[in-house]
């Protein structure tokens, strides 16, 4: 590992490791018992050089250190060193410099989800192109669910793509590498320079021809052969050019993949020595680095000791067009040094880029080229050799300017900037906090008026005080959301593409989660209640045998149990009660319905699901990327369609749901209802515990009845007495995010944890 550099710990990894990461998946035919095995040496070497590095950072970091990690042979090194990083106050930023594959090659990696996760512990993900970015965000949100923030991010680094995971903003960041202009000027001027160029003129007899050419590793991916078999259908095609054209080739072996580059290698000393044979020995100088006099196609040869960057400059001195042809290529800087070495000599130039070269992509001036076409790269070749000087000075220029202004230094110091400004924006929504707009204005319109409307990173929950207070407490009120809480979101999203059709055949929690349930409910100090969005037959068939257990379902609009501003409806041991003053308004629901239709017929996967006071919109089951993008247009839609009604039109990636709901009805109002109970008042122990937007509304709703309790009223007098009770409230969010909660546990299994700690005190009470 690199050691610590000023306030920067900058990794980078060597090539080759990890090369399949950024390439493709195995062949069918190659998948057989020795490459499951290969795989998993592969994959064991990976972890030990990424925890290798990994431990040699920690062992170097400061306080308030960037940590910069290059590469993708280093993808788990952030994970590694998470802990660490925090407890240091330093911010993680990863640059991955190779082009990452596309989602359906991801997927077939085995370890993609551990691949994934790891990166997801910086702070800043950095690629070099947008397609890239993409490929990357559409595998985390496919793979692991995740979506793009929703809220605060107003104050991080503007122009960047973002995911949200456990809540936790992740930025991801484009920008292009570049070459430093003021080096290559320097060795440009440097006699080691011109004696090179020197001597390639002499050996290569160059005299009065146009010459093209180029400079690659020997790996197929390059396209090496592919430009050589280009160029003789160029010379086979266009007599006019015989004579007066001549390449330039040099190739270099990848050091760690040495068969595979005298594979390569064969292939392009043969259709070298076949156009020479054709052609004439001075139309083609095909000099392969370190090559054996018997291998050798030039009377120039370079040996492994000789091949330099001085020497690489000096061919480019050379070139009047560059042809890059490779089939994949993440970061190629050699087009940016042949930019600036032309202009450097006043002469004009032209870049012959394949699409599939990262650098095709900022290079303006460039003639682009699918490579896998030889009639257009044939094509291509031909107009950049018909080019005349004003023409071929005016497209470099353009290029030119690119060079200039995206260098080496200019990157970094974004980069770096963008770090800082986003750990800074973290440590902002820490200690400020940001507000939620819609959460507030309903509820305060239900009366409750949470001035602690601003909301914090939370604390982990220190289980042990917890159990502290509940065993002290002499009655209790726990409200718990369902799904993300008591239900991992992702067992929800599977089972509803599953049996979304399928009334009362919900997910239900656990064997665990309902032993817990069912005990803390048998204690007669415990008011135990589960709220959650589902309807009033799912909430029963999945949580309705538990015998004392409070069920709210639609958010509060219906109740088993009852409460004010409820009235029942049903009968029997299992009656609900509906709240009174949601009034249905039917005109809304029309429209509703006719703007979810159109978009369900339009959007594979989707339905519409209706409840009493709810419509919702789902698409589960539909494209991630397209389900996402017809939601937000949906909820835009809706909202300016349903503006003149009381009614919330709520749109929640991470459930794949766009809901429209009375205004008038939240958890957080069902909540102060459940407090203000008369069996309640008395109650010293409160905990909600939820996931989401909607129990926010809960958190508030504790909050403002903590701050303004209302006294117990006396058994004996049926009076209010004068003192409220002292109250400990425990409001716990799942997953670290901004909210009103105080505390945080990581995910559902540490819900259940906490549960089975409550859940042994009721035990060894006899409950």
């Amino acid at each position: 590992a690199a050691g610590v550099g000023g306030s920067v710990v900058d990794v980078a990894g060597e090539r080759g490791l990890s090369a399949p990461l950024a390439s493709q998946a195995p062949s069918s035919a190659s998948l057989t018992s020795s490459h499951y095995r290969r795989t998993r040496e592969q994959w064991a070497a990976y972890q030990v050089v990424n925890t290798l590095f990994a431990n040699e950072i920690k062992s170097r970091l400061r306080p308030r250190d960037l940590i910069w990690v290059h590469g993708h042979h280093l993808l788990l090194v952030p994970e590694r060193i998470s802990r660490e990083a925090r407890q240091h106050n330093c911010p993680i930023g990863l640059f991955v410099h190779t082009p990452f594959p596309s989602s359906t090659i991801f997927s077939a990696l085995p370890q993609r989800k551990v691949v994934l996760e790891g990166m997801l512990h910086a702070s800043i993900i950095g690629f070099h192109l947008y397609e890239y970015a993409r490929n990357f965000m559409i595998s985390a949100r496919r793979l692991l669910g995740l979506v793009e923030p929703t809220r605060g991010t107003q104050n991080m680094s503007s122009g960047m793509l973002g995911l949200e995971i456990n809540s936790r903003q992740v930025m991801v960041s484009v920008s292009h590498v570049g070459i430093e202009p003021s080096i290559v000027g320097k060795r440009l001027a440097s006699s080691e320079v011109e004696q090179f160029v020197g001597q390639l003129r002499e050996g290569l007899n160059l005299d009065g021809r146009i010459v093209l050419g180029g400079v690659e590793w020997l790996s197929s991916m390059q396209g090496a052969a592919l430009k050589l078999v280009a160029y003789e259908s160029l010379l086979e095609n266009y007599a006019k050019w015989r004579g007066r054209v001549a390449m330039v080739q040099v190739c270099v072996p990848v050091p760690n993949r040495v068969d595979h580059s005298q594979e390569v290698a064969a292939e392009c000393r043969e259709i070298a020595k076949r156009i020479a044979a054709r052609f004439g020995n001075d139309s083609i100088h095909y000099i392969e680095v370190g090559a054996p006099p018997q291998d050798r196609c030039s009377p120039f040869a370079i040996s492994t000791a000789e091949w330099c960057v001085n020497l690489r400059i000096a061919v480019w001195s050379l070139l009047d067009v560059l042809a890059v042809s490779a089939t994949r290529d993440g970061l190629n800087l050699h087009p940016f040094e042949f930019v600036y070495t032309r202009r450097h000599h006043g002469e004009g130039g032209v870049c012959v880029l394949s699409e599939f070269a990262g650098c095709s992509r900022v290079l303006n001036g460039a003639i682009r080229v699918n490579p896998f076409s030889l009639a257009s790269v044939v094509e291509a070749l031909d107009r950049a050799l018909s080019l005349d000087r004003r023409d071929s000075e005016a497209m470099l220029s353009k290029d030119v300017t690119f060079v200039e202004a995206h260098t080496m230094s200019s990157w970094v110091a974004l980069f770096v900037k963008d770090l800082k400004r986003v750990h800074l924006a973290e440590a902002e929504r820490a200690q400020q906090g940001i507000t939620g707009n819609e959460s507030s204005g309903s509820l305060s319109a239900a009366g409750l008026r949470p001035t602690a409307a601003m909301v914090m990173l939370p604390r982990k929950l220190e289980v042990e005080s917890l159990v502290r207070a509940y065993r002290s407490a002499s009655r209790r009120v726990l409200c718990f959301g369902l799904d993300g809480t008591l239900i991992p979101q992702d067992t929800v999203i599977t089972h509803l593409r599953e049996n979304h059709d399928f009334v009362g055949r919900g997910q239900a929690p656990s064997p665990a989660v309902l032993h817990c349930l069912r005990t803390l409910a048998a204690d007669p100090a415990n008011d135990v209640t589960v709220l959650s969005g589902r309807g009033a037959s799912d909430m029963q068939a999945i949580l309705g045998s538990i015998e004392r257990l409070g069920l709210v379902a639609e958010l509060g609009y219906l109740r088993r149990g009852g409460g004010v501003g409820h009235r029942e409806f049903g009968g029997g041991g299992a009656a609900w009660t509906r709240h009174e003053s949601a009034i249905d308004n039917s005109s809304w629901r029309q429209e509703a319905k006719a703007v979810m239709h159109w978009y369900t017929t339009r959007t594979n996967g989707s339905y519409s699901r209706w409840q009493e006071s709810a419509a919702v919109w789902c698409y589960h089951d539909a494209d991630p990327d397209f389900g996402r993008y017809q939601g937000t247009q949906l909820h835009k839609q809706l909202v300016q369609q349903l503006a003149s009604y009381p009614v919330s039109v709520v749109h929640s990636p991470s459930k794949c749901t766009v809901e429209v709901r009375i205004r008038c009805v939240n958890k957080g109002v069902t909540t102060d209802s459940i407090l203000c109970q008369q069996r309640n008042r008395s109650a010293d122990f409160v905990l909600c515990a939820g996931d989401d937007h909607s129990d926010e509304f809960m958190f508030a709703a504790s909050i403002a009845r903590a701050r303004a309790p209302l006294p117990p009223v006396s058994a004996a007098s049926g009076r209010h007495s004068s003192a409220a009770p002292s109250r400990r409230t425990f409001n716990i969010t799942v997953g670290r995010k901004p909210s009103r909660a105080t505390l945080y546990v990581e995910d559902t299994r540490q819900v259940l944890f906490f549960l089975q700690a409550l859940t042994q005190h009721a035990l060894t009470l006899g409950v």
